[in-house]
């Protein structure tokens, strides 16, 4: 337990540190060396090129868990071994070390793009040269998000996609066993999302090419709605198909929320923008699954007291399903007033007139 606990906390706080850095590495690098109409293009691949990865991995990680695999693979290059389970079950681990070498060796390659000297930043290594100095600039950027509507209504949207499909995410082992689909089934069909972030990248740049953003959110708010009221239905096996429409609406948010954020933020405090998106994403999740634990006590609750003599298997099966059940109002119930939000903070400013 107490590695487990190092290891989270040492994963949290290197996904804190890299939290919008990545992105506006890129996106300043390519405004400085090429032309920042490309980003569409850029942000298209990358978002393939991390399916494929994805694909792969699974892939590769299935495979080298299984001992009986491991052993023929041996043999083929002429070793004569035996594998259990134990050895296997630290091959992932390994090749998730070699990755770790390859994006370290990566990451010490790259060379931040300098921010053009102002008033605030007059000397050479004078930003961000001190803790105070970062602290002021965070304040500074979340002062600026609060300040400019159209920032803070597009993290706020794609918190609502974000926060909703990703705890169904979360949840989706229990409900693909409830549409009867075999457990050793669920490594393919997670394959077979992720083969969908080959094709929805290019949907999406088509989309943000030819339309306005109110446009294309609105579609993702039907596409989601849609979602989630088919859900609901648990239809044997067809069922995936609803998950499959809203694993692409995540797909799209992210391309939409990249393309349009990037585009409105300074690039002096372009990270940190995209940190506070990334950390609202995590808190609004957290406070999803901390509703959603006391939704599921409070069904338990009522399905035992209704019927006392269902058996542990079948008490949790209803709960589960009832609880699914609430996710297209609480959804649209948010989406509501979200919308009434963004119409009377975009109402008068230059973005509403920007988006149509």
């Amino acid at each position: 337990f107490a590695l487990f606990l190092i290891n989270r906390i040492l994963s949290g706080a290197a996904e804190a540190a890299a939290s919008g850095a990545d992105e506006a590495l890129a996106y300043d690098s390519l405004a400085r060396e090429g032309n920042i109409d490309d980003w569409d293009t850029v942000l298209e691949r990358q978002m393939r090129y991390r399916a494929a990865a994805s694909i792969l991995a699974m892939s590769l990680g299935a495979a080298v868990y299984d001992p009986a695999l491991m052993e023929k693979a041996a043999g083929w290059l002429g070793f004569d071994r035996t594998f259990t389970q134990a050895d296997t079950l630290r091959f992932p681990l390994f090749l998730t070390l070699g990755m770790a070498l390859m994006a370290l060796i990566a990451t010490l390659r790259m060379r931040e793009v300098p921010v053009e000297e102002t008033q605030e930043c007059s000397e050479p290594g004078s930003c961000g040269a001190t803790f105070r100095e970062a602290f002021r600039i965070t304040l500074a950027a979340g002062k600026w998000i609060l300040q400019t509507p159209f920032a803070l209504v597009l993290i706020l949207t794609g918190l609502l996609f974000d926060h909703i499909i990703r705890m169904l995410l979360t949840l989706n082992s229990q409900y693909f066993r409830m549409i009867t689909l075999p457990e050793a089934t669920f490594g393919l069909i997670g394959s077979g999302m992720a083969v969908l972030g080959l094709f929805i990248p290019r949907v999406a740049k088509l989309l943000a090419e030819r339309f306005t953003p109110r446009f294309n959110f609105g579609i993702l708010i039907l596409l989601t709605f849609a979602g989630l009221i088919g859900m609901t239905f648990f239809w044997p096996i067809w069922g995936l198909v609803p998950m499959l429409v809203l694993y692409s609406v995540m797909l799209l948010s992210t391309f939409f929320l990249s393309r349009y954020l990037n585009r409105i933020t300074d690039s002096r405090q372009r990270a940190t923008v995209l940190s506070f998106k990334g950390l609202s994403y995590n808190l609004a999740y957290g406070i999803i699954g901390i509703l959603y634990s006391l939704l599921l006590a409070g069904l338990r609750w009522r399905v035992t007291d209704v019927h006392p003599d269902f058996a542990d298997p079948i008490l949790e099966n209803r709960v589960f399903m009832i609880s699914i059940e609430w996710f297209p109002w609480y959804f649209l119930a948010t989406a509501t007033v979200l919308l009434i939000f963004a119409r009377r903070k975009l109402r008068s400013t230059q973005e509403y007139k920007q988006i149509g």
